[in-house]
């Protein structure tokens, strides 16, 4: 386990809105690579692909300790206002195209907030799930782009 030395939340970052939720830790020592831990680049565009990887440590059920294995599927992106609409009512916050939205896991409670979305490198981390059949909503890394550059200098 790794001690975080530093944490740099992203300027715009508002607990009321989807958008911006974004923060870098900073660890006190760098994590040791290995099998399990290894360094991952943020992909520069949007997946041109309509399937990405996710992964996380989620549970069958809400309240449940997390899985000890690592989970990991293939899923579907929808469109970004098929997402908002399924989403709307759900939750206050407004989805927009600072997200990236996937299908639900089926059967799967995520409540892995920062766990990767991948496609070709790292895409977007997980900013609002539940034990729904809803999509799940991360943060489009693509937009942040210029402020992961400035802030992961070193």
């Amino acid at each position: 386990m790794s001690e975080v030395c530093n944490v740099i939340i992203q300027g715009q970052f508002s607990s009321d809105a989807l958008d911006n939720n974004l923060a870098r830790l900073q660890l006190c020592e760098p994590a040791p690579i290995s099998d399990n831990i290894i360094e991952i680049a943020v992909f520069d565009k949007q997946p041109k692909t309509k399937k990405v990887l996710v992964s996380g440590w989620s549970s069958f059920k809400s309240g449940c300790r997390e899985s000890v294995d690592l989970r990991k599927a293939i899923l579907p992106i929808p469109n970004l206002e098929a997402c908002a609409a399924e989403r709307e009512g759900w939750f206050a916050k407004k989805i927009t195209d600072l997200n990236i939205c996937t299908t639900k896991r089926k059967k799967l409670c995520s409540f892995d907030m920062g766990s990767p979305l991948v496609s070709f490198g790292l895409v977007g981390i997980l900013s609002k799930s539940d034990c729904s059949d809803k999509p799940e909503v991360y943060t489009n890394l693509e937009n942040y782009r210029s402020w992961l550059d400035l802030n992961t200098k070193d």
